[in-house]
């Protein structure tokens, strides 16, 4: 009752944020409607399965488990809901057949429920972290199952939950399933509930690179130069764009290397190109480029949905959101297209995995832009060490993998 009245008083914050966050974003602008549960349902209401991904990373993640539902169930209504516009994109340009993709309501009970009632789902699948007080409530109360899938629980996430200890208790327990990816997962929800945590891994090990993502790299190898070593920010959070081109300003063996840096969020790439002006450091923009120069050193990829494929036209990568107190983001995706990764300090949100991949020589590990330029060099300049992480990276993906059916028969799908 408490929650829902502050949720309600919040109100015109959520309301202003929203319109704020549309002059940097349009698309925060767009749809606006869908966040109090108005909605113009466009699938068939008999056998509705609803999945919830917040973001451009649960989105990508929940990718396995959406092309494995559409193997078993080809006429099955599904609708995605996400909360972000980038994610809202990425899920319209990849679940496409007999599936809505719409924003998730705001949660407060009456856009929940307006929701459930236009939608009628007879199951909802939340991907990772996105649990809401009334949205599992109102779920419970109008018997519908809601699976929380490749959970996650930093430690830094449940030291927020213990802070309002019964109401994340109250909440997590109106969950039908926890299916967590990691025994650290487990333990820390096993804190706030008294019923059994299943153990599935990461379904992020399952993705595939898509066809058309390899062949849109390898024109992006054309539009580089084919002959100069490429070396991939990917994934970039904010300052982290100054540490990398102070690391390639140390590199000096490597006199064509070119470095492509691509932000989480794409519309950063106005500041990113005034950090590399102010660094004399010669830039071009992806989306507005049919040939890189020679004399070119950065190249800003302002274009979104293409990470597989800029994974596969470079030679080295970097993976962002570690460089700083980010908590890291998905590596995994460079090993699958088999390349060698460096990851910085900061990947609490993989804190296990990249233990582990550290451990199996899959990534290498920097602390600041010294080290970032050392180890950059070393994997360009040795073939052989560079092969060796791929390898080592790609072994380890495939030994991670089968999540995904795991959690399609905890579901009973």
């Amino acid at each position: 009752m408490i929650y829902t009245v502050a949720a309600f008083l919040s109100l015109p914050f959520v309301i202003l944020r929203l319109i704020l966050k549309g002059f940097k974003e349009p698309e925060y602008h767009k749809n606006i409607l869908e966040r109090f549960g108005v909605y113009t349902n466009s699938v068939d209401r008999r056998d509705i399965l609803w999945i919830h991904a917040v973001s451009v990373g649960e989105v990508y993640a929940s990718q396995p488990l959406y092309k494995k539902i559409r193997q078993l169930h080809p006429n099955k209504g599904i609708v995605f809901t996400t909360t972000t516009p980038s994610g809202r994109k990425i899920a319209q340009s990849i679940f496409r057949e007999k599936t809505q993709v719409i924003y998730l309501p705001l949660d407060i009970p009456p856009s929940i429920k307006k929701f459930l009632k236009t939608y009628k789902p007879k199951m909802g699948i939340l991907i990772e972290t996105e649990i809401w007080p009334n949205l599992t409530k109102l779920c419970k109360n109008n018997g519908i199952p809601l699976n929380l899938i490749n959970a996650r629980l930093s430690k830094i996430s449940a030291r927020k939950y213990t802070k309002l200890f019964a109401l994340s208790r109250n909440t997590i327990n109106q969950l039908s399933l926890i299916a967590a990816q990691t025994k650290e997962d487990a333990r820390r929800f096993n804190f706030f509930v008294d019923k059994n945590i299943f153990i599935t891994g990461s379904m992020k090990f399952d993705r595939e690179v898509p066809k058309i993502q390899k062949e849109v790299g390898k024109v992006m190898r054309i539009k580089y130069d084919a002959l100069r070593p490429i070396f991939l920010a990917a994934s970039t959070r904010p300052g982290e764009e100054e540490i990398i081109i102070q690391a390639i300003q140390q590199i000096k063996n490597i006199p064509n290397l070119l470095t492509v840096i691509v932000p989480r969020h794409p519309n950063r790439s106005d500041k990113i190109a005034r950090l590399a002006k102010s660094a004399s450091m010669p830039f071009q923009k992806l989306s507005h480029t049919t040939k890189v120069k020679s004399s070119t050193k950065i190249v800003l990829g302002d274009e979104l949905g293409k990470l597989f494929a800029f994974y596969y036209s470079c030679d080295v990568a970097f993976v962002g959101g570690s460089l700083l107190p980010f908590g890291g983001q998905n590596f995994l995706e460079a090993h699958s297209v088999g390349k060698p990764v460096i990851i910085g300090p900061h990947v609490f949100n993989f804190k296990k995995i990249a233990r582990e991949a550290l451990k199996a020589g899959a990534v290498r590990q920097v602390k600041d832009y010294k080290q970032l330029a050392i180890e950059v060099e070393s994997l360009i300049t040795d073939p052989n060490t560079r092969k060796n992480v791929a390898t080592a990276g790609i072994n380890f993906l495939k030994n991670k993998q089968g999540a995904t059916l795991k959690t399609i028969k905890l579901l009973g799908l």
